[in-house]
């Protein structure tokens, strides 16, 4: 009988879990706006973390070791000034996303905090062009162009997460965390201009 081999958990896998972990909002949340609302945040969160901790870590072997960049064609001093470029452009990279992804949603988090669902930003509108996908898995992000009333409004909103799809030619009612463009939930309008009820 073969002894069971002991498993080491390796960092990456916990890693994993820690960015998908703030998702189970989805399980444990209600509304479905809010669910959404701190799931993304979470992920956001954990994943300008992650990208921070992976650029700044002296842990990290930014060229590995069975690269082309690691082989003996260059000196070691040519491997650490390209070591420094890449863990720059990964800690810039992370500045990016604390930038233009984080500080738009934390001031949406407070908002609503105070506020609640008055906050939101309300639109009945159809789009404007195709959503964009990330090779069609629209389940993780769909970037929306939405028109009201034949005039586009705004930059892409962000649909995060949503097991549903926005199709083109019809209306929907949107709920939008207005800094940071993310949709929080949407209903398609009924032809007859019935009631929209969300979750």
């Amino acid at each position: 009988m073969n002894a069971l081999k002991r498993i080491a958990i390796q960092p990456k896998w916990i890693a994993l879990l820690c960015l998908f972990l703030p998702l189970s909002s989805f399980i444990v949340i209600q509304p479905n706006w809010l669910a959404r609302l701190v799931g993304v945040s979470g992920f956001s969160l954990v994943l300008t973390t992650l990208v921070f901790v992976y650029g700044l870590s002296p842990k990290t072997r930014m060229l590995g070791r069975r690269g082309y960049l690691a082989g003996p064609r260059f000196s070691e001093r040519t491997k650490m000034r390209i070591e420094w470029f890449m863990r720059g452009t990964v800690v810039l990279f992370g500045i990016g996303l604390l930038w233009t992804v984080i500080t738009p949603l934390a001031y949406d988090d407070i908002q609503f905090a105070g506020q609640g669902l008055a906050y939101a930003q309300n639109l009945d509108g159809s789009l404007a062009a195709d959503n964009d996908t990330i090779r069609g898995m629209y389940f993780l992000y769909q970037g929306l162009l939405i028109k009201k009333d034949g005039q586009q409004m705004g930059n892409h909103y962000s649909a995060l997460f949503f097991t549903r799809f926005v199709y083109s030619g019809r209306r929907y009612h949107f709920i939008i965390a207005p800094k940071s463009g993310l949709v929080l939930d949407f209903e398609q309008i009924p032809d007859a201009g019935g009631p929209v009820g969300f979750k």
